[in-house]
């Protein structure tokens, strides 16, 4: 493809493995032009799940995310672990952080967060007839309270910014289809 970039160089700036790369490239464009110092982010994949009960609840989780340095609403989800599948991801980290678990799983896709510069690629599910087997146990940093709500009460928090993670706002869009 013409449109391709060539890279010339490049050096990883930063490292912490399965978590994090930043690498710096030198890069030539296809008008000739030579850029210098374009920041590629790697980041691992990772998967997040719309769980719908029978009656057509939204199971949340509600808690602090330090990336932002607030308390937010956000669906169920997190890294795939080295050779697990997505969908194994997806059903572990539901059970894990919500201790709900479905009667089925619908890939609605996979996605890249920020397509100019990497950012690890998005795995999106929805989960149907969910239903509480357990209390969670996510063994994260992380403390989250579990909210089942109503599709109305979701799409509130997306439009006031409770919601504040796209991938969250993502699923929801994609798994309850033209609520917006």
């Amino acid at each position: 493809d013409s449109n391709v970039w060539q890279v010339l160089s490049r050096q990883t700036t930063y490292d912490f493995p399965h978590f994090l790369r930043l690498e710096k490239q030198s890069v030539r464009l296809p008008t000739g032009r030579a850029v210098y110092d374009y920041h590629r982010l790697d980041m691992p994949e990772y998967c997040v799940v719309c769980p719908l009960t029978m009656d057509q609840k939204v199971v949340t989780l509600r808690g602090y995310r330090h990336g932002v340095g607030w308390v937010t609403s956000f669906l169920p989800g997190g890294l795939i672990d080295t050779a697990e599948s997505p969908i194994d991801a997806a059903k572990r980290e539901l059970l894990e952080e919500t201790g709900y678990a479905a009667g089925s799983f619908v890939s609605m896709g996979s996605f890249i967060p920020n397509v100019n510069y990497g950012c690890g690629r998005t795995h999106v599910f929805k989960a149907t007839e969910v239903t509480r087997t357990r209390d969670p146990d996510a063994g994260d940093l992380e403390t989250m309270d579990v909210e089942v709500v109503d599709v109305k009460t979701i799409v509130t928090w997306i439009q006031s910014g409770r919601v504040q993670s796209l991938s969250t706002t993502a699923a929801v869009a994609l798994a309850l289809g033209g609520i917006f």
